[in-house]
């Protein structure tokens, strides 16, 4: 149960097998790379797949096609079967154990008072004095018929005799009245303490839920976010999580009501008339039967639906950002098209959904049908054999309707619920499914991911002492050394290559490195080892005649900073005392003043000092109006040039007095004007003079100005180490091929 059988991708047909699935959907940057877990025969289904229609109604319409996604093997997982058990847990650990068993206890307490309520009413219609009119003969009562809500329709109340023998007296009355208005008042107590209850643990496990999901997404893998779509991210922290916040407490607080009110009903029911089970328990197995049809179906429709609203979200999100572009190149109707086709596979599923949820309605509403009528022909013969009066009948056929609502109810809350309850499976699986990355001593594979997720605020509170013996002020030199590493990327294919083969590097202290060479030579990947941004595996480097093998994807071999090896350190730490400024600058959203210090650890004339020196200030007067600036979103108000110096002055202030920094510069300035890379190359020689830094660049001039030495690369493995001025005087090396190339001056 709730076993992974198969994968879909919106634009299959629905109930179709894996091998007639098609997807048609937008080709995505980096979001819908290949993912490791596919088989090959899933690939041969995908390929072997027939289209759901011939042509969408905006390619008919406007004759452009939507477009085709380059790689449509990354397909969302979907679970088949009933909800498994471990989610129902697992949101009840969310809700809190103390707090969900308040809950239960508070339902039942409201129907114990319920029943108590029509228990006593019916007592004090037994036990009370009758009316002046009755006084003189024996009186013939029906116990609270009326008064039990759907148990007149299940049995006939007994008949008992009772005697007057004088008028009634006004403190039998009162008393009567007394206990029924303090249960009333009590009832009304427990209601409201239910509803503020449930309403709580909703919130409480809705705000617990989202806290997982972001924790495990801030802590995920960097591959988790280079094969999952930012589409299917977005639909977990939005669709899912509104479920979660709105829908589900709600309809399973009707729910949980409606259960705990029939079982109230039916045990007083049973109490009194054990033979009405004859009659239940056949309608109960009627109603079990349509339900179960109608769950399977609901359940995967949902799942459907809600996997069709990832490339929903992911084509919108991609259009937004490269609105530009499209405009450029005028690919409004291609992208129009796409969007529509997407739409229209989610509102296909939404519309199956509705049509389930008619087929289910029809069938409740011909078997409450069925009821009342059985029970009118008992009736009709009743009063024409006489054993039944005519009262009674009447009475029969209203709680029969009653009873048939109540069932009817009962069976659409439970499959409401259910389906809702997909949303809490889906989160599960983001929080349970998504790999962490490796800490040392509380992110391993052996501990449990909730000691996972709370060993990182423990580890907070740690000074840096503790951990693998390193001080306060390590680095102190910034050497790095790689010895033997290799690292190898999940891939589709067959045979997965090396990005790096055997890579061994020495930095001294201080050195300026230059790594360069062309693109996919393992440039970048050496800065990922460097920050375990890639799993490390244990063992010797990896052979490359392995190198087919798709499971040995991560790194081997040994870094070291300062003789301390970085696999024995916590990554907070790690990444925390070494700076590293990619090609892509990031800012908040936000004033200048807050994105360089977001701490409010330095004071607005450090700030100041430092826009001046770094050139995006000609003055103090101009650098103090600065601070005040809004960025914008994603720094939008800022040129490129602006973004990629405040992102270095942010390095800057983020270092820490009388260490040795290992500064990492990913081609920071590979979309820069030439007069903005020499404002970063003086900043470099200015304020990192003393510091280690390694410059992955893609500019040859910028490492024939601020590098020491260069490091060529090729196809993974270094190929040519030296300084670059000598380099470039040698025609046979590589260095000075690429110089010619690009009719640089040698």
């Amino acid at each position: 149960m709730g076993r992974i059988v198969s994968r879909w991708t919106p634009g299959n047909k629905l109930g179709s097998s894996a091998d007639e699935q098609q997807n048609h959907s937008v080709p995505h940057s980096r979001q819908y790379s290949t993912p490791d877990y596919m088989s090959e025969e899933d690939r041969e289904n995908e390929s072997d797949s027939k289209p759901l229609l011939p042509a969408t109604q905006e390619e008919t319409r406007t004759g452009v096609k939507p477009i085709k996604d380059e790689d449509a093997s990354n397909l969302e997982s979907f679970a088949f079967g009933s909800i498994a058990s471990r989610v129902y847990r697992w949101y009840i650990r969310s809700v809190g154990y103390c707090l969900a068993l308040c809950v239960l206890i508070s339902l039942m307490l409201m129907q114990v008072s319920r029943n108590g309520l029509d228990y006593w009413l019916s007592y004090w219609m037994q036990n009370g004095s009758p009316s002046p009119s009755n006084l003189t003969s024996p009186s013939v009562e029906y116990i609270g018929a009326h008064s039990l809500p759907l148990i007149g329709a299940l049995y006939t109340p007994p008949v008992v005799e009772t005697l007057t023998v004088g008028p009634p007296t006004i403190n039998s009355t009162n008393f009567y009245l007394s206990v029924y208005a303090s249960i009333i008042g009590a009832n009304l107590l427990f209601t409201i303490f239910r509803s503020v209850l449930f309403a709580y643990a909703g919130l409480a496990a809705a705000a617990t839920i989202h806290e997982r999901m972001l924790d495990t997404v801030l802590q995920g893998e960097m591959h988790f976010f280079d094969v999952t779509p930012l589409g299917r991210i977005l639909n977990r922290f939005s669709s899912d999580v509104g479920t979660i916040d709105d829908g589900l407490p709600f309809l399973l607080n009707i729910f949980l009501a409606v259960v705990f009110g029939l079982l109230g009903a039916l045990v007083v029911t049973c109490l009194a008339m054990p033979a009405i089970l004859v009659i239940f328990l056949p309608l109960l197995f009627v109603y079990w039967s349509v339900q179960r049809v109608y769950r399977a179906a609901a359940r995967d429709l949902k799942r459907l639906s809600s996997i069709a609203l990832s490339p929903v979200y992911a084509h919108f999100s991609e259009t937004i950002a490269g609105l530009v572009v499209i405009r450029g190149l005028r690919e409004e109707a291609a992208f129009r098209a796409t969007s529509c086709s997407r739409l229209n596979d989610q509102t296909r599923c939404a519309l199956a959904s509705l049509a389930a949820s008619a087929w289910l309605d029809l069938r409740l509403q011909f078997i409450a049908l069925l009821v009342i009528v059985g029970v009118v022909v008992v009736a009709l013969f009743g009063q024409a054999f006489g054993w039944m009066d005519v009262s009674l009948a009447g009475l029969a056929v209203i709680y029969a309707l009653m009873l048939a609502n109540s069932m009817t109810s009962l069976v659409t809350l439970m499959a409401d619920t259910e389906k809702n309850f997909v949303a809490v499976e889906r989160c599960r699986g983001l929080t349970e499914e998504t790999p962490l990355e490796a800490d040392v001593g509380l992110c391993s594979v052996v501990v449990p991911r909730r000691r996972q997720l709370s060993g990182r605020e423990h580890l907070r509170s740690l000074e840096p002492p503790v951990w693998a013996g390193v001080d306060a002020s390590w680095p102190r030199a910034g050497r790095v050394v790689f010895h033997d590493v290799c690292l190898s990327y999940p891939s589709a294919s067959e045979v997965a290559k090396l990005a790096l083969d055997g890579v061994c590097l020495e930095i001294e202290p201080g050195e300026k490195v230059g790594v360069v060479g062309r693109t996919g030579s393992g440039k970048s990947s050496l800065l990922r080892v460097l920050f375990r941004l890639v799993p490390h595996l244990e063992g010797p480097a990896i052979d490359p005649r392995l190198a087919h093998i798709k499971q040995l994807h991560g790194a081997t071999g040994k870094v070291t900073v300062d003789g301390v090896d970085i696999r024995q350190l916590p990554l907070q730490i790690l990444r925390s005392r070494m700076l590293c400024i990619s090609q892509d600058p990031f800012l908040f959203s936000g004033t200048v003043r807050e994105n360089l210090d977001p701490d409010g650890s330095y004071t607005d004339d450090q700030l100041v000092e430092m826009l001046v020196k770094c050139g995006l200030a000609a003055e103090a007067r101009e650098a103090a109006e600065l601070l005040s600036c809004e960025v914008g979103e994603s720094g939008r108000s800022l040129s490129a040039g602006q973004r990629q110096i405040l992102c270095l002055v942010r390095a800057l202030f983020s270092r820490v007095p009388g260490r040795q920094t290992v500064v990492c510069l990913d081609e920071a300035t590979a979309s820069l004007d030439d007069a903005c890379e020499e404002k970063i190359q003086n900043v470099l020689a200015s304020e990192f003079a003393s510091s280690t830094v390694i410059l992955v660049a893609h500019r040859l001039s910028s490492v024939l100005r601020g590098c020491t030495r260069v490091v060529v690369m090729s196809f993974g493995r270094i190929v040519e180490v030296g300084s670059p001025r000598q380099l470039a005087q040698d025609p046979t090396s590589h260095f000075y091929g690429m110089l010619r190339s690009r009719d640089l001056p040698l």
